[in-house]
């Protein structure tokens, strides 16, 4: 099954976390692209690669949901099979710039955490300056 015809029978909710300025390229709901208000989450993404790449090792810290900024604005009914950095897929993976800590992925995760007042542990990358 692909993956536009997965989303065509989901069911979306509006994400429950902060929002922040990033989103993926498209609106999975209607396969358009956002709109130019919304920078790509894909740039903080490659971000996280490199690091990886250049053999950073991210710490593992127990954080609060409400303190971690969404880079999605929607969760589907049933979740996602895309593992977006596979090394680190048994936790929630954050990017942290400045003040603001992104989620990049779990945002499944962190969105039941929340909902159940609960901190999670997440994979915390620093971006280097």
């Amino acid at each position: 099954m692909r993956i536009k015809d997965i989303i065509a029978e989901s069911e979306f909710k509006d994400m429950p976390l902060q929002l922040g300025k990033y989103r993926g390229p498209y609106d999975p709901r209607t396969m358009e692209p956002y709109s130019g208000e919304h920078a790509d989450s894909s740039d903080l993404t490659d971000v996280v690669d490199e690091l990886i790449d250049s053999g950073y090792t991210p710490q593992v810290a127990s954080m609060n949901p409400s303190d971690l900024t969404a880079t999605q604005d929607w969760l589907s009914d049933q979740g996602s099979d895309e593992v977006m950095f596979p090394k680190y897929q048994d936790k929630p993976v954050v990017l942290r710039d400045g003040q603001i800590f992104y989620i990049l992925d779990g945002h499944h995760r962190i969105a039941n955490a929340s909902k159940m007042h609960k901190q999670i542990q997440v994979y915390l990358f620093n971006e280097l300056e």
